[in-house]
Order: C-alpha cells, then sequence, then structure tokens
C-alpha cells in the first residue's frame, strides 16, 4: 500500500517529463511553420509590386517607327513658307479688302500675301492707308481665314517719319509679307513711296540692308513683342538672284 503514493508520484513526474520534453518541439515547428509562411508571403507581395512597375514591353512595328521618325524630324525642322502671291493674283483681294475697311476705310492690301505652312486655311498679309493731311501711314497686319473670311487684326500702328528704327528718320514705313518662318511673319519694311525696278526681288533688296528698305520679322503669337532683323539663308538668296536674273533675262529678250 505504501508503493501505490510512489507509483502515482512516478507517473506524474513522467507526464511532465513528457510534456517538458515534447512542448519545446512543438514550439519549434510551429515557429517553423510561421517563419515559411512569412516568406512565401513577402515572395509573393515583391513579385506583385515588380510587376505592378514593370511598364509592358511590345515591340514597335515598321509603321509606327516611321510614324514616330516622321513626328521627330516636324518637331526639329519649323515650319517655312517663303513664297507670296501679288494682291493680283489673289482671288480673294477684293473681298479682303472690303472686310478690312470696317476696321479702318481706304486699305490697300500689300504685296505678298503667304499661306500659313502649318494650316493653309490662314493667310497673312499687310495693309496701309495714308493720311496725307496728318503725314501719317495707318499700317496693320492680318491673319485671313480663306474658307469663311473672317479674319483677325494682329497688328496696328500708325507710322509717321523715323517711327521705325530700323529704316532712315526721313522714312514713313510700310510692310510688305513676304514668308512665314517658325512662327514668325517675315516681311519687308521700306519706305512707302519706294519703287524698285519691275524685276527686283524684294528679300534681295531687303538682305543688302539700306537706309530705306530692311527685312524684319514678328511672332504671330505676341505681335506685339517687338521687331527683329531677319538674315535669309545663301540658299534662300541665290534662288531669289536666279529668278531676278531669268526675269532681266526675258524682259531684254
Amino acid at each position: 500500500m505504501q508503493d501505490q503514493p510512489q507509483q502515482e508520484e512516478s507517473k506524474q513526474e513522467r507526464q511532465e517529463e513528457r510534456q517538458e520534453g515534447t512542448s519545446p518541439k512543438k514550439k519549434n515547428y510551429t515557429n517553423v511553420i510561421i517563419g515559411v509562411i512569412a516568406i512565401i508571403v513577402g515572395i509573393l507581395l515583391i513579385a506583385l509590386l515588380q510587376q505592378k512597375g514593370a511598364a509592358p514591353k511590345t515591340e514597335p512595328t515598321d509603321e509606327s517607327s516611321e510614324k514616330t521618325a516622321e513626328e521627330v524630324m516636324e518637331e526639329k525642322e519649323p515650319a517655312v513658307n517663303l513664297d507670296y502671291l501679288l494682291p493680283a493674283d489673289w482671288d480673294l483681294t477684293d473681298r479682303a479688302e472690303r472686310g478690312i475697311a470696317t476696321l479702318a476705310k481706304g486699305q490697300e492690301i500689300k504685296f505678298g500675301i503667304v499661306t500659313d505652312p502649318t494650316d493653309d486655311t490662314f493667310v497673312y498679309f499687310a495693309s496701309s492707308v495714308y493720311d496725307s493731311r496728318q503725314k501719317e501711314n495707318l499700317v496693320s497686319i492680318y491673319k485671313y481665314n480663306t474658307d469663311n473670311y473672317h479674319f483677325e487684326r494682329l497688328f496696328r500702328r500708325t507710322y509717321s517719319d523715323g517711327d521705325l528704327p530700323f529704316l532712315s528718320e526721313e522714312t514713313t514705313p510700310d510692310f510688305h509679307v513676304l514668308g512665314y518662318d517658325g512662327g514668325r511673319l517675315v516681311m519687308l519694311a521700306q519706305d512707302r513711296s519706294d519703287s524698285p525696278r519691275s524685276c527686283a526681288e524684294p528679300l534681295l533688296l531687303g538682305a543688302k540692308g539700306s537706309d530705306v528698305r530692311t527685312l524684319i520679322s514678328i511672332n504671330v503669337d505676341d505681335p506685339y513683342g517687338g521687331f527683329d532683323e531677319y538674315t535669309p539663308s545663301q540658299e534662300l538668296i541665290d534662288a531669289a538672284q536666279k529668278r531676278q536674273t531669268e526675269c532681266e533675262a526675258e524682259l531684254e529678250a
């Protein structure tokens, strides 16, 4: 009978020993599982973030490559048009002069009339009307819509002798639009009474520079921002010289 308590005590000690011996194993096993799960979740999150951040890669077709190249060239090369019409050769001259007369009577469209190279719906030209009593010349620059005949006066100023710094003090300026170059209108500024010979090329007259003639440009988006001197390229000068020589040869023939 005395052995029974000892047996129960020994049984209890063995149970405690088993509990003490097995508990760390279970705990370690659980920690391992949690660690593995954490690693897997981390890998999945990293992969997901990388997938969202990565831009889809597509191989461009030949057509898209050519279009991109054309767009780049257009960005690098400014729009240029240095061809102009004479008022006598433009079929809208009379109509346009009647329209702009609502702003100032007697305005005469000067040569030339230049098409906008970025949108051929629009043309640019200058006009003037001289007040002989005041000895003042009202000069205007217009943008004209050839589809609906609407117009916008980009610039206006009344000039007296010597008012244009590029010309002499005895000069009353008139403007002639010769071209469009990179958002700027190229114009010949000359004395209103100046009358060159018939074959004279305005670009050459202005490029030479004198007290009564010069080439200037004006920004179509900021027309009151001031004038800049304009220097044509040698290619343009050569082409103008060729036209002038051919014209003179025809007159002499």
